[in-house]
């Protein structure tokens, strides 16, 4: 019984902590927003090296609308650097997104 509690605490502990991977995919999606400071997550699904976020945010009228956005990354175990090799947004996998998510994820790392 008391290892079942302990397992649990901590899978709700590691719960907690995003990984690298998800924080960056995290950091794309709000500086591609409209309204940044409206976002506001409800889900997130964190594989590793792929990453699914649902959340809300304003659009250009104010009025809070749910998105997705889908990350993948190159595998951090086996590069030195991390890189982003898919990303979509609401279920768009436009090439211009993903250059720009790049761009995003070259800015953000130079803030680590």
């Amino acid at each position: 019984m008391r290892i079942l509690a302990l397992t649990a605490a901590l899978l709700v502990a590691g719960c907690s902590q995003d990984s690298l991977s998800a924080k960056m995919c995290e950091g794309i999606a709000k500086r591609l927003l409209r309204s940044p400071s409206t976002y506001d997550r409800t889900k997130m699904i964190d594989g590793g090296s792929s990453i699914f976020i649902e959340f809300d945010a304003a659009n250009a009228y104010g009025t809070s609308v749910r998105n997705t956005v889908s990350c993948e990354f190159s595998d951090p175990s086996s590069a030195k650097t991390i890189e982003i090799t898919k990303f979509m947004m609401n279920g768009d996998e436009d090439p211009m997104l993903l250059e720009s998510a790049k761009a995003t994820l070259i800015s953000l790392s130079s803030r680590l």
